[in-house]
């Protein structure tokens, strides 16, 4: 986790702290008697180093996600070619329905491949809006969340596009259209 990683830089502004406050008691430094001053700084800095520590794992994010996407690309291709392999010398052994079977995996894993892959950047889109906008959204990045959603759905089923529905982040409301 995160805390681990806050120890060492807390206890070291701890430190800090402590050896300014030893120092500025033995000169002529007067300090504030009630000493939120110094509070304030502290949560100031561990906020900010908080902050800092969040964007590093935006950025991982990113780079993981590139590396998922070219992965999953690896693994259509992977699947598709185990899947025709050998296919001219078995032909004569496979009836239609089995090719068909064939086929249609290959399909599914196209298929699904395809919307883990738009999900992911949907989701890296939703992480970016919240990030950039300071939790105002712009018409034009919700177009481009609604259409992420809407490429998902085409691409699954019924019972797959209702649940990625339900877990996306975006509600559908009724919306009262004004008669003319």
């Amino acid at each position: 986790g995160v805390l681990p990683k806050l120890m060492l830089p807390g206890i070291l502004y701890i430190f800090f702290v402590v050896v300014l406050y030893n120092y500025t008691s033995e000169t002529r430094f007067v300090l504030a008697p009630d000493g939120i001053k110094l509070i304030a700084a502290s949560t100031t800095f561990m906020l900010v180093f908080r902050i800092n520590q969040c964007y590093a794992r935006l950025l991982k994010a990113e780079e993981l996600l590139v590396d998922a996407i070219g992965h999953l690309r690896l693994m259509v291709f992977e699947a598709c070619s185990t899947l025709s392999y050998d296919w001219p010398k078995r032909q004569q052994q496979h009836t239609p329905e089995e090719h068909q079977a064939q086929v249609m995996v290959k399909v599914h894993v196209c298929r699904l491949a395809t919307a883990l892959a738009v999900s992911l950047k949907y989701h890296m889109r939703a992480a970016d809006m919240m990030v950039n906008s300071g939790g105002v959204i712009s018409t034009e990045a919700m177009r481009h969340a609604l259409s992420d959603l809407v490429r998902i759905k085409r691409l699954l089923t019924e019972v797959e596009a209702n649940l990625a529905e339900g877990s996306c982040g975006l509600y559908e409301e009724p919306v009262q259209l004004e008669s003319a």
